[in-house]
């Protein structure tokens, strides 16, 4: 039973939302957009080995407001693996974008997830996106 709650759980790679009135967030932002994107040689598997890029867009309602982003990891135990901020920047209403990637053998073999907080300032929180990927990593044995 606790693998098959936990394979419902893993494997969030992407989510896209058309409308602003569909998306997660409140009144300043609502994400458009998250994915995971497994940089791959083609029909490579995921493993360890593996660079993985998040990309992110949000709507932003607000005016003149200086925005950063904080990427998130944890381990499904509920562990924060690492917490990266994005640079301040300074952005006007409409589609705010950004990206990072994790570099390969970077990761050990596990599940995790991933959350986004976008922050006004450096300090005042905009809106939390909790778990909004989520991914498996496979260990790789040479041969």
């Amino acid at each position: 039973m606790n693998r098959y709650v936990a394979d419902a759980q893993h494997l969030q790679l992407k989510q896209t939302w058309a409308h602003p009135a569909e998306a997660p967030g409140n009144d300043l932002i609502r994400f458009k957009h998250v994915e995971l994107v497994p940089q791959l040689l083609p029909d490579a598997p995921v493993d360890i080995r593996t660079p993985l890029t998040v990309k992110f867009q949000f709507w932003n309602f607000t005016n003149d407001i200086l925005i950063s982003t904080n990427l998130v990891l944890f381990s499904y135990s509920g562990e924060c693996i690492f917490d990266i901020p994005s640079a301040a920047t300074q952005c006007n209403k409409g589609i705010v974008s950004g990206e990072c990637t994790i570099p390969g053998n970077f990761l050990n073999d596990g599940s995790y997830y991933i959350s986004l907080y976008v922050v006004r300032d450096t300090t005042t929180p905009l809106f939390d996106y909790e778990g909004c990927l989520s991914f498996d990593l496979e260990d790789y044995r040479g041969k």
